[in-house]
């Protein structure tokens, strides 16, 4: 270590150039990377779950990969029906290295549909309102059926007025063949309400609303996008703030944040060699990265500082210090990489997106630190040594030294409190869709599109030609709308679909007009089949796309499903099939992590310490830790999102355990001249700057982004992380001392002995008795404290 730490000094200029030219490529790749970001959460759901198949199957087979919901409220029905028209003309072009929309007419003066030039797709697949030709003949030859009547008031609303078309409401129930976070399925739904709606409506006023899963994707997306700026300015603010405060250099932050602004920028860039990332990923890495990795940077200034007290050249002391401060430094890496690396153990696809971005970017703070950082200082070596100032230094003495006199009652405390903190916590309420915060609105037309998205999207098998299939479709569609009122509560709304519209009566002679002369089903029939389904939109009564009785809903529906098709595969997709899903893989995924994480990081602790009782002791406080951060948010009253649910387990260990480390490294080396007592009061006290700097900071960064994020749950995620680092410090300063202490007994032959000495009452542990040469002796820690000798293993003056 100490040839390349001399290697790393002497070209300090070549490591700055090599960086340089990296940061340049990153750059380069950064507005790839944020091209590719993937804002649609349910795309991350394992392939196995009801909603991924439902997803693909669609895709491929019907051309649906979004929806969307729009309402317009103030448009006469002629306008209404100029916007479906134009909604049908909207193509997109991907024959060029640039995809573009464009218009289109697409009919002959047949009324038949043109082929598609080769590379051009229709970008709306599918658009049911109630002008469009299948539900325009079903009111025309069912309109006093109580089925036609859901249908029509799930897509149209008079205001009340009937002689007054600008009280009109018309909801178009849209199907996009784009993934729901691409970017063409955002400019499709910009298109709609920037251009063809206004192009429609004129100068005259209008309501316009939308909402969906691609509405969602897009709001989260610009949301996320539009704020990381801002609050990634004021994180870095707060880091400044506190690096100033707690280092004994003004250019001492200067260097810390370039270092670690360099390892972001070459993080973000290298994210290019994934496919695509999570924008919940990309909003919070940057900040996560400076916050968990700025030990690295304090931890070699520190070192070098150390150093300087022993020599005046600054290349030897700095050559001294990158191996002094390697093992601490590594330590801490590893410790972090193996809470990222559990989230790889979740089956929701997030995991493993988080875990493989934040691993890789502590991975380059540590490689930025141990290279670029020496060179930044020798950069700025002058500026080191002249721009000095008097830094904040809090030693803790006196409640350090009271948990210590107490320890038997804190650890008696300590494990009472460990089992109803873990009953409470683990009764916390979860959420599935809480991403976006959206304003309260009232009136007609979001009530409409908000009650048109509570529903369920359904492919059952059909064989048109079959006339069991035909009466399997109308038993399954009774048995649908029995569903109406369950138990007095109504659950089903409305039913869209071929069979559902289509009397079972009436349905041989309407089969001659559904065809074309090839056998091919006509446009406004293939919305309903195709390849050997056909498909069905259900109605949720509820308004809560997460609560029980949506699930039970939905579980009742897919019961039916399953057993009237039973043997043949059938696909049931919607947000609350979505939310199903994740309520199903949560605890799993939660375990899994929870002893990953664990498991991962006692591995490490091992390795350092080889000790099994340290690294007990260190993995359940900082546990307990998290589970005191869960009981806060329950006792708060409010849910938590599931993802941020599963993660914090693995960030909040990964990311404190390295303050404990340190105490107990310490403690460590302390208890080979010293009592337990006095050990853990010397290992805390001279650690109590180190683990506020890094808390400090890491809860500050992420207080900023709660503050400022209005996407729930990077705000949510951050708010747990800042507040589990306020809690695991406080954990290790306070408590773990008094843990330390209590837990050790000296072994042979891994304490050094230590004089006789009178065996004093445990009820006064800090009682002085003189000694036989006038010092005083206490089998605890003196008044004197961190002033002791280091050369008076046992007996210290007292003050």
């Amino acid at each position: 270590m100490q040839k390349l730490s001399h290697g790393i000094v002497k070209y300090y200029k070549v490591f700055l150039i090599v960086f340089t030219i990296l940061c340049v490529l990153a750059c380069v790749a950064i507005p790839f990377v944020v091209k590719r970001l993937n804002s649609e959460v349910m795309s991350y759901l394992p392939e196995n779950t009801a909603t991924a198949e439902g997803l693909k199957f669609l895709s491929e087979n019907f051309g649906i990969a979004a929806d969307a919901m729009v309402g317009v409220n103030g448009l006469t029905k002629g306008e209404a029906d100029t916007v479906a028209n134009e909604l049908d003309r909207i193509f997109y072009d991907d024959s060029g290295k640039k995809g573009e929309f464009y218009f289109s007419r697409v009919r002959n003066s047949d009324g038949v549909y043109q082929p598609l030039k080769e590379g051009d797709k229709r970008v709306v697949s599918k658009c049911i309102w109630l002008g469009s030709p299948i539900i325009r003949t079903y009111g025309l030859l069912f309109s006093e059926s109580e089925a036609y009547g859901e249908v029509r008031d799930l897509l149209y609303s008079d205001g009340g007025t009937a002689d007054d078309e600008s009280d009109d409401t018309y909801v178009f129930l849209l199907m996009i063949d784009f993934s729901s976070s691409s970017d063409q399925a955002f400019e499709a739904l910009d298109i709609i309400e920037h251009d063809v709606v206004p192009g429609v409506a004129g100068d005259h006023e209008y309501t316009y609303y939308s909402f969906g899963t691609t509405k969602m994707a897009k709001d989260i997306f610009e949301n996320t996008i539009g704020e990381v700026l801002p609050y990634t300015a004021a994180g870095l603010a707060v880091i400044i703030i506190v690096l100033l405060l707690f280092t004994k250099s003004w250019i001492d932050p200067v260097i810390i944040l370039l270092t670690l602004g360099v390892s972001i920028l070459l993080n973000l860039g290298s994210n290019i060699i994934f496919p695509s990332n999570s924008i919940i990923t990309f909003a919070c890495s940057s900040l996560l990265q400076v916050a968990l990795s700025v030990d690295y940077a304090v931890f070699l200034l520190h070192a070098y500082r150390d150093e300087r007290k022993t020599t005046d050249d600054h290349n030897q002391a700095l050559e001294r210090a990158l191996p002094r401060s390697f093992r601490a430094i590594f330590a801490s890496a590893m410790t972090t990489l193996g809470g990222f690396i559990a989230l790889f153990f979740m089956r929701f696809g997030i995991g493993a997106d988080m875990g493989a971005v934040l691993a890789k970017g502590i991975f380059m703070s540590f490689i930025s630190v141990l290279l670029l950082q020496p060179a930044f200082m020798t950069l700025f070596k002058k500026q080191m040594d002249g721009w000095q100032h008097k830094a904040v230094q809090w030693k803790f003495r006196r409640p350090v030294k009271t948990v210590i006199k107490y320890r038997s009652f804190v650890v008696a405390l300590l494990l009472i409190a460990i089992f109803p903190v873990v009953l409470y916590q683990s009764d916390l309420a979860l959420n599935y869709f809480g991403f976006v915060e959206y304003e309260e609105k009232e009136g007609e037309v979001y009530d409409m599109v908000d009650r048109a998205s509570q529903q369920l999207i359904i492919a059952v098998p059909f064989d048109v030609g079959s006339e069991d299939s035909v009466t399997a479709q109308y038993e399954y569609v009774e048995k649908l709308r029995a569903m109406h009122e369950v138990d007095g509560t109504p659950s089903v709304s409305f039913i869209l679909g071929l069979n559902a519209m289509i009397p079972a009566d009436s349905f041989d002679t309407f089969k001659a007009y559904m065809f074309d002369e090839n056998g091919d089903p006509l446009p406004e029939v293939a919305q309903f089949i195709g390849n050997g389904y056909t498909m069905y939109t259900v109605g949720l009564t509820t308004t809560e796309y997460e609560s029980e009785e949506a699930f039970d809903t939905v579980r009742r529906i897919q019961d039916i499903t399953t057993a009237q098709f039973e043997g043949r595969k059938v696909y049931v997709t919607g947000l609350t099939q979505a939310g199903r899903d994740f309520a199903a893989i949560t605890p799993n995924d939660f375990q899994r992590v929870t002893v990953a994480s664990v498991l991962i990081i006692i591995f490490v602790l091992l390795l350092t310490f080889r000790s099994p009782k340290h690294s007990i002791i260190l993995i359940v406080l900082i546990e307990f830790g998290i589970w005191v951060n869960m009981g806060i948010q329950h006792l708060s009253g409010e849910s938590i999102n599931f993802m941020s649910y599963i993660v914090i387990s693995s960030v909040q260990l990964g990311a404190t355990v390295d303050y404990a480390i340190l105490i107990t490294s310490k403690y460590r080396e302390f208890r080979k001249r010293m009592l337990p007592a006095h050990a853990a009061y010397q290992a805390t006290t001279s650690s109590v700057m180190s683990v506020l700097t890094s808390a400090t900071i890491l809860a500050g960064a992420c207080f900023c982004v709660r503050l400022i994020s209005s996407v729930l749950i990077v705000s949510e995620l951050t708010d747990l992380i800042a507040r589990g680092a306020i809690i695991s410090a406080l954990l290790t300063l306070f408590i773990l001392p008094a843990v330390l202490a209590f837990f050790d007994r000296p072994m042979k032959g891994k304490t050094m002995e230590v004089p006789p000495q009178d065996k004093l009452s445990r009820r006064k542990y800090f009682t002085k008795k003189p000694a036989a040469d006038g010092a005083t002796t206490s089998e605890d820690v003196p008044e004197g404290g961190d002033d002791s000798p280091s050369d008076a293993p046992v007996y210290i003056p007292s003050e």
